[in-house]
């Protein structure tokens, strides 16, 4: 197996990026994919290809994939998308993470230990610092304190600190197929 670099991916002559475009839906003839229905600066066209591999997170590849009519045929029906392939679990059981986010500049003394960190080693994006217990948890613990620091050229030392608490024991779901 060949493993690109980032710049030879960018460079791979079958890859087309295309930013600031968003996948609407995959598109079929005959149970073969045929394309994908883009739409970029307000206008939609279809791009044709043989592949498309879906990579839009939890929530973006169960819609684009419902959109395209990949799903429980049920639910399609009702919103009148003609079905591709009956698929019950598309879409079901999903569970939020909803977070809090705090955001500050870093300070010139942080900058500098982080770029002296970087020097001497691996500098992690994100660290788990916390799991915390609150009184409503029937568990070990259902939050996650996971800070990072990133490049932030509008910030006068040039980062931003970025500290989420995540809720992990969740009692939503999303709807079962």
């Amino acid at each position: 197996m060949c493993t690109l670099t980032p710049t030879a991916q960018r460079a791979e002559p079958r890859l087309t990026i295309a930013a600031d475009t968003r996948a609407d839906r995959v598109l079929f003839r005959d149970g073969a994919v045929t394309g994908v229905a883009v739409t970029a600066h307000g206008h939609t066209r279809t791009v044709e290809t043989r592949e498309v591999v879906l990579t839009a997170g939890a929530y973006g590849s169960p819609e684009i994939l419902l959109r395209s009519g990949i799903g429980p045929r049920s639910h399609l029906a009702d919103l009148g998308i003609p079905l591709v392939s009956d698929r019950p679990g598309v879409g079901s059981n999903l569970h939020d993470h909803p977070a809090a986010l705090l955001q500050f500049a870093a300070t010139a003394e942080l900058r500098r230990d982080l770029d002296e960190f970087a020097r001497r080693g691996h500098l992690p994006q994100e660290q788990s610092v916390l799991k915390l217990r609150s009184p409503v948890s029937d568990g070990p613990y259902d939050l996650h304190v996971y800070p990072w620091i990133e490049p932030d050229p509008g910030q006068d030392h040039g980062r931003r600190c970025i500290l989420p608490v995540s809720q992990l024991r969740l009692r939503s779901r999303g709807p079962s197929g």
